[in-house]
């Protein structure tokens, strides 16, 4: 495609983005607007549905070419191309060994390539990618499709992270000399895209409480003709979703305080919008929570400190407090009476417990969060093969022994809460390997495994990805304090099936 010169970076892309050739384009064709409440365009794009491609400017322009091509019949969909300007490191590179597991091998390879790229729009909706969608190792360029899922003007940045296979390697004795950061900002600062013209309105996700109401005389009148009501969020599979923007009322006035990084708040500014439903049960923020504690549940929360987090939630949220949890205190065991149930954690992150019969059959569910710590500590000394064998082993053993030590009770719940991910990396995090790519291949692995044996997922990757930058600012590797752990809590009680859904109202407001 015909690419333009590097004399006129984001002006030129502007320029484009407004011209009236572009109108005109979107007036005559059919155009599509995006809606975070139906599922995310998916899929490649078709051949000529892109712009030709328009190069943006590079930090380092002696040594990647970045490259921006939109959709012209769908508002926010658009591709960015990184090419480096000597293919030959790509080429040279085909060959080295990453991983002695083929499969791994050909996957870093010929999937992801030597570098790793992280690329972030924020604004209208906040979404991440470091895995390319596309990877021409003999041209050395790696492609990025952008599908967002709302409509509204986004800010573009690009990072490279790695460099040699860092980001995904698994050769070494140890981890000592593993991971050696790259970072280097290949846009500064973010490139503002306004894809959408005003042919799309805006989104506005629903106000966070009852305690305001808008008046909109450009809003149609749909009083006439009200739009069918959304299927509760229900079923084993990870709940799919995006990140979008906050409706106005709810960031200028927030119905509950909210946890603050060292320079603005961490949460109240994103809300989750899952794709073609709701969450509706009575464990949600500003319900009534009394028919989740009615029946007698006993819950076992089990793994790393990301179990324990999602504990600390649950117990904060049926507790009656509608803030956003901020703390989770690092002890080994915790157990919680709340009417009739009982939640309990223990700390243990590489699932190594010798459980009896006695204990394992006081628990009707069971929450396992593990993997994180594998990546972290035993970095390459703990492969993609092993960690399969490992959850492998936990999903088809423990539903046969809680069958075995639970006679004639209803089957216990499973649930697994795959790897959240990880703030870029810095000088004092060279020896952790929870980065992008390899968590994102190990926990499509897991995922697959877990539903295969029959548990439900809760896609923790997914919704932490867009908050890793906020968890730098905070302890680096949590997601508490982040606008992720709310809609997360919502999935994991609506999996429990602990909540009814009558919809009543907390009587309370605010923290109690």
């Amino acid at each position: 495609m015909e690419k333009a010169s590097l004399t006129s970076v984001s002006s030129r892309l502007q320029e484009s983005l407004r011209s009236d050739s572009i109108m005109d384009l979107v007036r005559s064709t059919p155009y599509v607007c995006p809606n975070p409440t139906e599922p995310r365009p998916s899929g490649p794009f078709k051949p000529g549905s892109l712009s030709p491609f328009t190069v943006l400017k590079s930090t380092k322009p002696d040594e990647f070419t970045l490259e921006l091509a939109y959709s012209t019949n769908m508002c926010n969909q658009f591709r960015i191309k990184i090419s480096r300007t000597d293919p030959m490191v790509c080429r040279l590179a085909k060959s080295k060994e990453v991983s002695r597991d083929p499969e791994t091998q050909a996957y870093i390879t010929n999937v992801l390539g030597p570098d790793t790229f992280q690329l972030r729009v924020d604004g209208a909706e906040r979404f991440v990618i470091d895995t390319p969608t596309h990877y021409d190792w003999e041209k050395c360029e790696y492609s990025y499709d952008f599908r967002l899922a709302t409509t509204g003007v986004v800010w573009f940045s690009a990072m490279r992270l790695y460099k040699n296979y860092d980001g995904f390697y698994e050769l070494h004795a140890n981890g000592t000399d593993h991971l050696n950061p790259a970072n280097l900002y290949l846009t500064v600062p973010p490139l503002q895209l306004n894809l959408c013209g005003t042919k799309c309105a805006p989104y506005q996700p629903p106000l966070l409480s009852h305690h305001a109401s808008v008046f909109d005389p450009s809003l149609p009148d749909v009083s006439a003709n009200p739009p069918s009501p959304l299927p509760a969020c229900t079923g084993p599979d990870p709940i799919k979703g995006s990140y979008v923007a906050s409706s106005l009322p709810s960031i200028l006035y927030p119905p509950v305080p909210l946890p603050m990084s060292p320079t603005r708040p961490s949460a109240g500014l994103f809300d989750f919008v899952p794709e073609g439903c709701t969450f509706q049960h009575d464990g949600m923020r500003f319900k009534d929570h009394t028919s989740c504690m009615e029946k007698p549940e006993q819950v076992l929360f089990i793994g790393d400190s990301h179990t324990r987090a999602m504990y600390d939630a649950l117990v904060h949220r049926l507790e009656g407090n509608d803030s956003v949890v901020q703390l989770s205190q690092k002890i080994p065991s915790k157990t919680r009476q709340i009417g009739n149930l009982y939640l309990e954690f223990t700390w243990d992150p590489f699932i190594r417990s010798m459980v009896t019969c006695e204990y394992i059959s006081r628990f009707s569910s069971v929450i396992v969060s593990t993997g994180s710590h594998q990546a972290c500590w035993e970095c390459v000394d703990f492969p993609t093969v092993t960690l399969q064998h490992q959850l492998f082993t936990i999903f088809t053993t423990w539903p046969q022994a809680f069958a075995q030590c639970r006679p004639g009770l209803p089957p216990t719940k499973f649930i697994y809460m795959n790897s959240p991910a990880f703030a870029y990396p810095g000088s004092h995090y060279r020896l952790d390997c929870r980065t992008g790519p390899r968590l994102e291949y190990w926990n499509n692995k897991a995922n697959y495994l877990a539903r295969a044996a029959g548990w439900a997922v809760v896609d923790t990757f997914m919704h932490s990805r867009p908050f890793a930058i906020d968890t730098y600012m905070l302890d680096g590797v949590h997601y508490l304090k982040t606008d992720a752990i709310d809609p997360m809590a919502d999935e994991v009680i609506e999996k429990l099936g602990i909540c009814g859904n009558t919809g009543r109202k907390a009587y309370h407001f605010g923290p109690m």
